[in-house]
């Protein structure tokens, strides 16, 4: 009865996007289960449903494993789950709250276990704080409301007021303003530009500015994780790789100083959702890169077009920013369109149908053009803004590529002709 309940709930995708999370690792019934995992895909593959009817959800079932059409334990528990009906309010509180005790008291018995069988040490000090998460998740779904009920000043104080993370270039503390949480970014280059050491340049002026026990989680899938961590030295220090050599020790201190070593680097050929979800349940992240976000993958994938799986993934991005308050910022390609070119549109993102843009608050073109004397000079477009003043702003900057830094150009972009049609134009 309890499980039929849970699966009722969260045919809501509200419901769904609070609790799913607890589900993971709770030793339900090989039924309930198999259509839990279903019921995850079907929000995944279709993220404007807000809900999902039990017909659909049967319908949709048996086209994924078309197998279990001829088992009856399957017919029955889809009767019961469409005739049921939750008209009890304090079921449903009671139904959850065991639902959120069990996901805690499963996690803290296996990690106890590790002491009791002598494999682990130094446990019982975490137990506090997860006995803090499970206090702070029921009491939160008991009085938590869906709708957005702040008053005009606390939504100032949020939204205006509070201090978030500020950019190294002062060009994006301008029109992006502040990042606090909850945000999706993507930035996107031709190959060999700068793009990492962009990367690296920012993120390391974020590490700064951490609090209590925040870490950025850099996701990896491109170029060796070594070889990125060394450039975030050099970005984080303002030092050559000769510099950073000339003195390790003087070095690894000055980099933890600055809270670099709260940047942590996973470093896989192979990503998927599953692999960044574990993550933000284990540590407070506060900023998220994935290097590079088109290459994640999610189960479900295989069978769907590029423009569509590319929709879809920066969706559950999106999905994952809002949930765990933590801004997303993900790396691409530019197409061969941006080849040479300076000021880098939308439709220049590689694969860049309406899906992948649409779910994104910002885009940031990296553009270059080979001309003597500004080898170091890169051109920055906003071509997508949904924060702070929306302002599609074009900037001049200068890479140091030695020191994988960035930093303003104080020029007026607006003395120079910016006809979109001429991405060459002469600066």
């Amino acid at each position: 009865m309890e499980e039929l309940i849970v699966l009722k709930v969260l045919l809501d995708k509200e419901n769904f996007l609070k609790y799913h999370k607890y589900i993971e690792g709770i030793n339900f019934e090989n039924e309930p289960k198999a259509v839990f995992e279903v019921l995850s895909l079907y929000f995944r593959e279709y993220p404007d449903c807000d809900s999902v009817s039990v017909d659909e959800l049967r319908t949709y079932f048996y086209l994924k494993y078309p197998v279990f059409n001829t088992r009856e334990s399957f017919k029955i528990l889809f009767d019961n789950l469409e005739s049921m009906k939750i008209d009890n309010k304090d079921l449903f509180v009671k139904t959850m709250d065991n639902l959120i005790e069990k996901y805690y008291a499963s996690d803290i018995i296996e990690s106890l276990t590790a002491v009791l069988s002598g494999t682990g040490y130094g446990i019982l000090p975490s137990i506090g704080d997860k006995l803090k998460e499970y206090t702070a998740a029921s009491n939160q779904k008991e009085e938590e409301s869906p709708f957005v009920e702040e008053t005009l000043d606390q939504l100032l104080n949020q939204e205006v007021k509070a201090d978030g993370l500020k950019w190294r270039l002062n060009c994006l503390n301008q029109d992006l303003g502040d990042l606090r949480g909850g945000s999706l970014g993507h930035v996107y280059a031709r190959p060999d530009i700068g793009k990492t050491s962009w990367f690296c340049s920012e993120i390391s002026n974020f590490a700064s500015q951490l609090k209590d026990d925040e870490i950025i989680a850099w996701f990896n899938n491109e170029e060796r994780g070594t070889k990125v961590k060394l450039r975030m030295y050099c970005s984080l220090l303002n030092m050559t790789k000769e510099e950073v050599s000339a003195d390790p020790v003087k070095a690894e201190e000055l980099f933890k100083e600055k809270h670099g070593d709260r940047i942590k680097i996973y470093d896989s050929a192979v990503i998927t959702i599953s692999d960044i979800e574990a993550i933000l349940k284990q540590y407070k992240v506060r900023v998220m890169v994935i290097d590079q976000g088109d290459k994640v993958k999610f189960r479900g994938d295989k069978d769907m077009a590029t423009h569509e799986r590319l929709k879809r993934v920066y969706g559950i991005f999106r999905e994952l920013a809002k949930e765990y308050n933590c801004d997303i910022i993900t790396a691409g390609q530019a197409s061969a369109a941006g080849e040479g070119a300076k000021w880098l549109s939308l439709d220049m993102m590689d694969n860049s149908k309406t899906g992948k843009p649409g779910e994104l608050d910002y885009a940031i073109g990296i553009g270059y053009a080979n001309e003597e004397g500004r080898e170091a000079m890169r051109y920055l477009h906003l071509a997508k803004n949904k924060m702070k003043n929306g302002v599609h702003g074009r900037y001049f900057v200068r890479f140091d590529a030695l020191r994988a830094r960035y930093s303003d150009i104080t020029l007026d972009a607006s003395i120079f002709n910016y006809d979109t049609q001429d991405n060459n134009d002469q600066s």
